[in-house]
């Protein structure tokens, strides 16, 4: 009896502090209307105060008067009700000291920051600031930032199901802040592989495209290659450097005996007794080194397409210049005769007015000539392009 109405006061104070942080002046029900909505997203629906806050502190900084770029938007999911999380908005200063965060640490989940990708072991939290996921675990708790980003609304149905099961099936086999880090990494390790999977099809395509025997008989495709090639590097460029962000976090984490025993934040160990976490972070490595070496592969298969497509595009380039280079020594070679034609031609007395055989021999000379120097001209390239 005592243990629900104490349940029962935390949430008429959970439900008051909401009611006082979304209320102001000039607003009435319309903003209780709001307060109700906020609480419900993507299949979760929580009325205001039906789960307890995570703590206290959370229900006073909900009567705080702090700027909105004090506070954070972040969704509690509890340990005790996994399946209704709470979307609440928090002091920046107030999250501090439930957690023990320093600012600092806030700043690397923050979603209006760009943080540095890590995983941050503290003495009460977990920080996880990997691709979308951005949230702090504690004991009983995860907070979950930017949870309104696409990526992250796919997530959450899946944290809140490993937390569910988890505490239904087994509640004492595994810790929950180990059941919400190993959603969040799986989540994680999916969603790079999902992204090197999504980018495969494109770059075979690209490449049974461009050895194809119609390819080159087709000039849209080929304009087309050289924009879908740049495209597909930065894409694949871009995932790389996120793969390695993740694989550096991991391998920091698995380097420090400190760190990883710190991630028992329910039941301490020591700093040798960390065999489980361990292989949980080298199961996580070991799939993001999965997802790298095919995002590697994909990255060589587009270099050789790459210096197949330089090349190509190399010996049209010379084509070009080929016959361009035909063409000013034909242009040379007729404007050599041209101009004895034209001397002629001029309205001077050379005597050879009234000669018949004077025009036939004039041009002949001058076709003579064009030939002489345009076979010369060819000799020289000739021997240039040899000699090379």
């Amino acid at each position: 009896m005592r243990r629900l109405s104490s349940a029962v006061l935390r949430a008429a104070a959970h439900t008051a502090a909401q009611a006082r942080l979304l209320r102001t002046p000039a607003a009435g029900p319309p903003l209780l209307a709001q307060a109700r909505a906020l609480t419900v997203c993507h299949g979760f629906a929580s009325a205001a105060g039906a789960a307890p806050p995570l703590s206290r502190s959370f229900a006073a900084g909900g009567q705080s008067s702090a700027p909105n770029g004090e506070l954070l938007r972040v969704l509690q999911v509890q340990a005790s009700l996994p399946s209704k999380p709470i979307y609440t908005a928090i002091p920046r200063r107030s999250l501090c000291a439930e957690t023990g965060l320093s600012l600092r640490d806030l700043r690397v989940v923050d979603p209006s920051f760009r943080g540095v990708p890590a995983i941050l072991v503290r003495r009460d939290a977990i920080v996880v600031a990997l691709e979308h996921i951005k949230c702090v675990i504690t004991k009983r708790t995860v907070l979950v930032f930017g949870w309104d980003a696409p990526a992250v609304k796919l997530f959450l149905p899946d944290l809140t199901r490993a937390l569910s099961s988890s505490s239904e099936a087994a509640p004492q086999e595994e810790p929950f802040e180990f059941r919400a880090l190993s959603a969040a990494l799986e989540s994680i390790a999916a969603r790079l592989s999902l992204r090197g999977r999504a980018l495969a099809p494109e770059v075979q395509s690209l490449v049974s495209a461009l050895h194809s025997t119609d390819a080159a008989r087709t000039p849209g495709l080929g304009r087309d290659i050289p924009l879908r090639l740049v495209s597909l590097n930065t894409e694949l460029a871009r995932l790389s450097s996120d793969v390695e962000d993740v694989s550096d976090a991991l391998q920091a984490l698995l380097e420090s005996d400190e760190d990883i025993s710190g991630l028992y934040l329910s039941d301490r160990r020591s700093e040798a007794e960390h065999a489980e976490a361990e292989l949980l972070l080298e199961g996580f490595a070991r799939s993001v080194e999965e997802v790298a070496s095919e995002t590697a592969a994909l990255r060589d298969t587009l270099r050789f397409t790459e210096s197949y497509v330089r090349t190509a595009l190399d010996a049209s380039r010379n084509s070009l210049l080929r016959l361009d280079t035909l063409l000013t020594m034909g242009t040379l070679s007729v404007a050599t005769g041209a101009f004895i034609l034209g001397a002629f031609g001029m309205n001077l007395n050379s005597g050879l007015e009234n000669d018949a055989r004077a025009f036939a021999a004039a041009t002949g000379a001058a076709g003579v000539l064009s030939g002489v120097t345009f076979a010369a001209l060819w000799a020289s390239a000739w021997n240039t392009l040899r000699a090379m």
